[in-house]
């Protein structure tokens, strides 16, 4: 059997690693489509405090004495290969988002799906780089071949108003690893 074959790439918080086993066959590829992004969240009253739950729709629902528009981005990461092949989706359990002005939180537990985006409480909990928690087959059509990452908040007092998002600077990356197969 030949070693694997691994390449990565980075993009604001989401770093990707494609691996191909046991000899690839070619073209197989992860591209970055969007960054997570929960947009701008402000507080409704004093002290600030709950959680904010994105599914990999995009969907955001708030917890106590916060406020935001509803909707924010999920991470898509597109997948290329041979149709029929199968894949394995490996996703770190956290990530720390940053905001503009200065300040970070952890995103955890973060959350996976593959094909359809989904809810939050649908998608599938990641269970870090060294755990496949989604097996699945590259299809035909493109957009079928999307990985969809999302998380929650746990918003406090030193982590109030701003917009949280992966392509503000410093953070730790949600690590995507797909395995060819």
């Amino acid at each position: 059997m030949l070693p694997c074959r691994s390449g990565r790439l980075s993009a604001g918080v989401l770093a990707l690693v494609a691996l191909a086993c046991p000899s690839p066959v070619g073209g197989q590829t992860l591209g970055l489509i969007d960054n997570i992004s929960f947009g701008i969240t402000d507080v409704v009253t004093n002290p600030p405090g709950g959680t904010l739950q994105m599914g990999t729709n995009g969907n955001i629902t708030y917890g106590s004495n916060l406020l935001g528009t509803g909707l924010g981005i999920a991470g898509k990461v597109q997948l290329s290969g041979t149709t029929g092949q199968t894949v394995e989706l490996r996703c770190s359990s956290n990530a720390t988002l940053t905001k503009v002005a200065g300040g970070s939180i952890t995103l955890t537990p973060v959350i996976i799906s593959f094909g359809t985006p989904q809810t939050y409480a649908a998608a599938t909990p990641c269970g870090g780089t060294a755990v496949t928690v989604l097996t699945e087959t590259l299809s035909a059509t493109a957009s079928l071949n999307i990985a969809y990452l999302a998380g929650q908040l746990d918003i406090g007092a030193s982590s109030v108003q701003g917009n949280f998002a992966s392509t503000n600077a410093s953070g730790v990356p949600v690590t995507l690893t797909v395995i060819f197969i």
